[in-house]
């Protein structure tokens, strides 16, 4: 990757402070500014500043970096991205406050923090169709004497959950989402809170608006002993099958 920096640098003659303003990176058509402060750099360094990315087309700049771009059913997405934030980080602990990106249609905010191995996050998504950056939907047609099972692989000894993965996860953080649309289905009001320590992983949801009825649950999981134990509960009732049916299968059936 080829990149173009510049900036004004200031240190003081102590060495304890350090100041970076008008921090321009680009390269093709990216430009990232900010600027950078730094103090107590002897002992105790902390950094605070702020960095705005200015509105690229993504899928182009991937592109031209030789990046391979992922194959969505839409292709008009990752064209519009753009993002800024403030960071400020302290012996292991970051803040990214104000966080701020804008990717095609969609507008998130929120705010991360880590400390150590722990991540902490509060998102909130505005708007979001799902199907449109998921892989397109391909159907394989069938050969003769080919039956329903054709061209399906066994797991063998692969695990159905990432074991050791899902131990390691420190994890506490809620994701808010205004409108989300998936597999062709609408939820309104999605509102996801995940907790994950040693091992218990605790996942709520709630869906205010889900075909003219609300929707709650809750998955527990525990990978710390040497047998994973999920306990799952949902609940939804008076869902609307009429229009749920029709967003799902395109097919208006009651």
């Amino acid at each position: 990757m080829s990149l173009n920096l510049a900036a004004d640098v200031g240190m003081t003659l102590d060495g304890q402070s350090l100041s970076v303003d008008g921090l321009i990176i680009t390269s093709d058509a990216l430009k990232l500014t900010g600027n950078l402060k730094g103090s107590n750099l002897a002992a105790k360094p902390a950094f605070s500043g702020s960095l705005n990315l200015a509105e690229l087309n993504l899928r182009e700049w991937l592109t031209g970096q030789g990046i391979a771009v992922p194959e969505t059913a839409d292709p008009q997405v990752l064209t519009r991205f753009m993002a800024s934030l403030e960071v400020a980080t302290k012996g292991d602990v970051t803040q990214l406050n104000k966080l701020a990106i804008g990717l095609d249609d969609t507008k998130i905010n929120g705010s991360a923090s880590l400390k150590g191995s722990a991540i902490g996050f509060a998102v909130d998504v505005d708007s979001i169709n799902v199907d449109r950056y998921l892989p397109p939907v391909k159907e394989t047609p069938k050969t003769a004497g080919e039956g329903s099972t054709a061209g399906a692989k066994s797991a063998g000894d692969e695990p159905l959950l990432p074991i050791d993965t899902l131990r390691s996860l420190n994890l506490n953080g809620t994701l808010k989402i205004g409108q989300m649309i998936i597999n062709k289905l609408t939820a309104k009001q999605v509102d996801v809170t995940v907790k994950a320590n040693q091992g218990k992983i605790n996942l709520n949801q709630k869906i205010g608006a889900f075909y003219q009825v609300s929707f709650a649950g809750q998955v527990d999981l525990d990978v710390a002993g040497k047998t994973p134990i999920m306990h799952i509960n949902k609940q939804a009732k008076d869902i609307q099958a009429g229009p749920l049916l029709k967003d799902l299968i395109e097919k208006d059936k009651f």
